[in-house]
C-alpha cells in the first residue's frame, strides 16, 4: 500500500510538472540556445542600420526598443529555468519566431523608407559605408565622391 501512494505521488508530480512546464518538463517545441544568439545577432544587427540611418523615423527607434525588451526578457526566463534545474532554453519556438517575425517587419519598414539617399560632408570628413545587401530592386549602386566644390 505504501509502495503504491509514494508510486502515485511520483506520478502526480511529474503530471504536474509536465502539465505546468517546471524543470522536469519535456519540451518538443522548446528552442535552442543557438536560435536565441541568433535572435540578439539580428537585433544587434537592426540596432547598426537603425544608428547610420538618418532618415529613419523615430517610431523605428521605439519599437526596436521594445524589441530590445523583448530579447532581454527571453534572456531572463531561459536563465532562470536553467537555475531552477531546467534543461535546455525553457523558451518555446513560438517566442522567438515571433520577436523574430518582428525584427524582419521592422528591417522591412526600414528599408522600405529609404529611397535614394544622399549626404553632403565637409571637405577632409572621413566616413566609411557599409551595404550589407543591394536596396530592392536595384540592378547597381552608384557612389560619387566630390573632392571640391569642382568636382
Amino acid at each position: 500500500m505504501l509502495r503504491t501512494t509514494v508510486m502515485g505521488m511520483m506520478g502526480w508530480m511529474l503530471t504536474g510538472s509536465l502539465l505546468l512546464g517546471g524543470p522536469l518538463a519535456a519540451n518538443a517545441d522548446e528552442a535552442s540556445a543557438s536560435e536565441l544568439k541568433r535572435l540578439e545577432n539580428e537585433l544587434e544587427a537592426l540596432q547598426e542600420d537603425l544608428q547610420v540611418s538618418v532618415e529613419a523615423p523615430e517610431s523605428f527607434r521605439a519599437r526596436l526598443d521594445d524589441l530590445r525588451m523583448e530579447v532581454v526578457y527571453l534572456k531572463v526566463k531561459s536563465r532562470k529555468y536553467r537555475e531552477a534545474g531546467g534543461e535546455g532554453s525553457g523558451l518555446g519556438t513560438d517566442e522567438i519566431a515571433e520577436v523574430s517575425r518582428e525584427l524582419a517587419r521592422l528591417r522591412k519598414d526600414l528599408e522600405s523608407s529609404v529611397d535614394d539617399a544622399t549626404l553632403s560632408l565637409s571637405i577632409g570628413t572621413r566616413f566609411s559605408a557599409r551595404l550589407s545587401s543591394p536596396p530592392a530592386g536595384a540592378a547597381s549602386l552608384a557612389v560619387s565622391f566630390v573632392t571640391d566644390e569642382n568636382g
